[in-house]
């Protein structure tokens, strides 16, 4: 074969290589689509093929996004066990390649699903290292990771640890998304409310309608259940009550929550 043809043949294989891939990606974005649309049958069986064509080829980095991106379909089906599965194989995937960026947005999804679970010390050493992987390896400020780390800590009564990472997170940028920022409201009243006022004094009915306004019904959850709890530490049991009951319908769709729900129940005075 004289230099043209084996050119030619080369740019071929490497087109159809590129044509495989450019497939792959399209199919990964399909799926989670389909799954952000309610549409979980669809989006099953093409996460399941994402992941076959993945395998198949070798590709450890897109079978970790698959992975990664079937959290949104175990999520849509309140399946949160199997999304902490998919998230881990995520995770050990991209540590395997060598690629942090894909390790952290997995590692943070993981923390953040432990966390609403009330599994605080492993979700603490998660987000700790997903703030490690963005500020090391990704020369990247972590606001979101630094966020959640405050959320912990609040959860574990840490509040000097908590109003740290706050202000933190306040200090590397801008936050990014409208539920973000509500988070560092959320955060800055929790603290306030526990005599720990860190300057953001945004009332709790108006951080629970732009809760109810913008975030989805797990998001919303976090929201209600700060201010139940911190209802009770203020020794306002009626308003407690109040939004434990207002909370109840809500856990039936999203039972991520239900745990941290019965401990406060079980914390709240009787009658």
């Amino acid at each position: 074969m004289d230099a043209a043809g084996g050119s030619a043949a080369g740019t071929a294989g490497t087109a159809g290589a590129d044509a495989s891939e450019a497939a792959l990606v399209g199919l990964l974005l399909h799926a989670t689509a389909l799954a952000a649309c309610g549409r979980t049958d669809e989006a099953e069986a093409r996460f399941d093929d994402a992941l076959a064509r993945a395998r198949a080829r070798g590709d450890r980095l897109h079978e970790s996004v698959a992975h990664a991106n079937r959290m949104f379909l175990w999520s849509a089906r309140r399946q949160p066990d199997r999304a902490k599965d998919d998230l881990r194989a995520a995770m050990q995937l991209a540590r395997e390649v060598g690629h942090p960026l894909p390790e952290r947005v997995a590692t943070f999804n993981l923390a953040e699903i432990l966390y609403w679970e009330g599994e605080e010390r492993e979700a603490l050493a998660l987000v700790r290292r997903a703030r490690r992987l963005a500020e090391r390896f990704l020369d990247e400020p972590a606001p979101d990771e630094l966020l959640l780390e405050a959320r912990l800590q609040l959860a574990r009564g840490a509040l000097a640890e908590a109003a740290v990472c706050w202000r933190q997170a306040r200090a590397a940028r801008t936050l990014a998304t409208p539920s973000a920022d509500l988070l560092s409201h959320l955060v800055a009243r929790v603290l306030a409310d526990a005599g720990a006022s860190v300057g953001d004094e945004t009332s709790w009915d108006d951080l629970l309608a732009a809760a109810q306004r913008v975030l989805p019904g797990d998001e919303l959850l976090e929201h209600i259940y700060w201010r139940a709890r911190s209802a009770l530490g203020r020794g306002a049991r009626a308003e407690a009550e109040a939004t434990l009951a207002g909370a109840a319908a809500r856990l039936a769709d999203w039972p991520v929550w239900r745990h941290r729900f019965e401990e406060l129940a079980r914390a709240a005075p009787g009658p």
